[in-house]
């Protein structure tokens, strides 16, 4: 009797040792998922500031166009302050922009469209092969 009060000792060990073990892998399985999730927000709300960051940066760039057309009447020039990068504070950092002049760009998309010249791209032997819309309006 003695003995098999000893086996039954052992095995509420081991028992509880298992017990032990699966709450710890729950545990640290819980906590790679928290930190998980907390870089998932946290990386979602910098994108959506950045977001508001370019939008408020558009907004000083139209502001600063409009002002300059008010005061200047229908001339456009490179010296005119809207040509020089400027910079605006935010919350540990800044926005640094410049705006650029599109006049004399040359828009390959609407003289040839897009499909005829991205055909041509690709199967020019010196260029890329993969040519993203983007990359079409050259100047």
């Amino acid at each position: 009797m003695n003995q098999l009060k000893r086996q039954q000792q052992g095995v509420a060990l081991i028992i509880v040792l298992l017990i032990v073990a699966i709450v710890s892998v729950l545990a640290t399985e819980m906590g790679s998922r928290l930190q998980l999730q907390i870089k998932r927000a946290s990386n979602i709300k910098e994108n959506n500031q950045a977001y508001w960051y370019a939008m408020g940066a558009e907004q000083y760039a139209r502001k600063s166009i409009k002002q300059l057309m008010d005061k200047d009447g229908d001339v456009i020039h490179l010296e005119q302050p809207w040509n020089q990068e400027f910079v605006y504070p935010i919350e540990g950092g800044g926005i640094q922009a410049q705006l650029v002049d599109m006049q004399s760009c040359f828009n390959l998309n609407e003289s040839l469209g897009l499909a005829q010249v991205a055909r041509h791209w690709t199967h020019h032997p010196k260029l890329p092969l993969r040519v993203s819309p983007y990359y079409l309006n050259a100047c």
